[in-house]
């Protein structure tokens, strides 16, 4: 019994990276390219990557590309030749050292996300780009609830619900503006919100 439930766990596993990289990553990336056209030349950073299955996406595109997560876990569970394991509110890179800086569902489990943007506005070269995408929740929490993989890990629930309103008052001084956001649904809804370094 115990053999057939860890097959059964394992397809399961596999059906919902099939959703989450293959599916959803085709159209995140279709919406990113309203917002910003990726260059072999950008350097990349991505913010809460997991395992990477979306910046190995983007790696087709961009050469310079770097996965930051702030769990440990995730060191033996992917191939991103350059794997960080950092607090986004406190990122160990130079100034100005990257040209986009995108992150997926990562922002919503971060508590002070003033200082977040602070050290995303550091590291951002002037002109570069944020690309944030999270979910439209009219609950605290409601899409962990509804995402079977991630109710397991419930205990690394959602710190705060977001907008695109929300977001501009956060940005504050910090030499960040508001370019464009977009609410679509890719397996669940959820918003996209471009900013860039003035």
């Amino acid at each position: 019994m115990t053999k057939i439930l860890d097959i059964i766990k394992q397809k399961w596993r596999r059906f919902q990276s099939f959703l989450t990289v293959e599916i959803s990553s085709k159209i995140h990336y279709r919406y990113i390219k309203r917002f910003h056209q990726l260059k072999n030349s950008d350097r990349l950073i991505d913010i809460g990557c997991g395992r990477g299955d979306f910046l190995k996406k983007l790696t087709n595109i961009s050469r310079h590309h770097v996965g930051v997560d702030i769990d440990r876990d995730y060191i033996g569970k992917t191939d991103i030749p350059l794997f960080v394991v950092a607090n986004a509110e406190t990122l160990c890179f130079k100034d100005s050292a990257f040209d986009i800086i995108f992150s997926s569902h990562a922002i919503e489990h971060i508590s002070d996300i003033g200082s977040t943007f602070r050290e995303f506005a550091r590291i951002l070269r002037p002109n570069g780009k944020i690309i944030l995408i999270y979910p439209w929740e009219p609950i605290l929490g409601v899409t962990i609830i509804t995402n079977m993989s991630r109710f397991r890990n419930i205990h690394k629930t959602h710190k705060q619900i977001f907008n695109p309103n929300k977001i501009r008052k956060i940005l504050g001084n910090n030499g960040l503006r508001h370019v464009g956001s977009k609410l679509y649904y890719a397996l669940s809804p959820m918003y996209m919100t471009c900013l860039a370094k003035e």
